[in-house]
């Protein structure tokens, strides 16, 4: 995934004011999950099909992307596969914003500054933007 690509969705995401679908789906597209057209007997396009884990090791297809935006277990399985060389941090705070992410890139044990830290009103928000700051600071790093 592009520079590009990774800024834009950090600029969706830092301007959400809480879940939204269709960043899930510019999230989902971006990291390569697998989608289709669906179309009516007609032809008529419907929207688009995205296959899932049904929990019991079978994909199948429905209607929403993952929803990243929303559900810390759906954030953390696309960290699990984006960047599985990382450890991730999240606690919750009294005071606003109210969760705090930190990602690191683990060593042999050794937990190094912090690649990106986050807070945001919600988890899921505050892991998703806190991947792809990640994923922007690898990218930086590497060029």
């Amino acid at each position: 995934m592009g520079a590009e690509r990774i800024g834009a969705l950090i600029e969706r995401l830092e301007n959400a004011s809480g879940p939204d679908r269709e960043i899930d789906a510019e999230i989902a597209i971006a990291f390569g999950h697998e989608y289709r057209s669906r179309r009516s007997r007609s032809g008529v396009n419907r929207g688009r099909e995205w296959l899932v884990d049904s929990h019991g090791g079978v994909d199948t297809w429905t209607q929403h992307p993952p929803a990243y935006t929303s559900s810390v277990d759906a954030a953390l399985a696309l960290f699990k596969r984006a960047a599985p060389d990382c450890v991730v941090t999240l606690e919750q705070r009294f005071s606003a914003p109210h969760w705090r992410v930190e990602v690191y890139r683990s060593r042999r044990g050794i937990l190094p500054p912090a690649l990106a830290k986050q807070d945001d009103v919600t988890p899921a928000l505050a892991l998703c933007l806190a991947l792809l700051r990640a994923l922007s600071q690898k990218e930086s790093s590497n060029a």
